[in-house]
């Protein structure tokens, strides 16, 4: 069992595990989140549905779950997110392409999941765009 945050703790994360043999070795060092790029095939890495699948069954309970989607399609990630069933769902394709909104949806019909955004800082209105999401 983890303990509590303290002021030293850091949170891990690895992402693109490919195999599940990679998820079991990356999660029996403790790591916190353990990662697979999925998606349809559109980029580079990318893992199917059913490689995630057998990636995440393979992470060790002492670590989290996490689906990176680089899409910026809403119907693909609400399916592979159906059908992975990961603790979080990491979403890292482009704000312009992603918006506030589109998270916000997700959010309501995959209510028993953490998310994660990647947010580019760009300016002062970077700080807005997480302020919506978050609702």
């Amino acid at each position: 069992m983890k303990s509590e945050p303290s002021e030293c703790a850091m949170l891990t994360q690895i992402y693109e595990v490919s195999t599940p043999s990679e998820a079991d070795a990356i999660s029996g060092l403790g790591i916190d989140h353990v990662g697979v790029l999925v998606g349809n095939g559109a980029f580079p890495r990318e893992r199917s549905a059913r490689e995630a699948i057998a990636v995440i069954a393979a992470i060790r309970a002492s670590s989290k779950s996490s689906a990176l989607f680089l899409s910026a399609d809403i119907a693909l990630i609400e399916q592979m997110a159906r059908e992975l069933k990961p603790t979080i769902i990491h979403l890292g394709a482009s704000t312009e392409l992603l918006r506030p909104e589109n998270v916000m949806d997700l959010r309501k019909v995959l209510p028993n999941l953490l998310f994660m955004r990647s947010v580019p800082v760009t300016g002062s209105g970077s700080i807005e765009s997480p302020r919506v999401m978050t609702g």
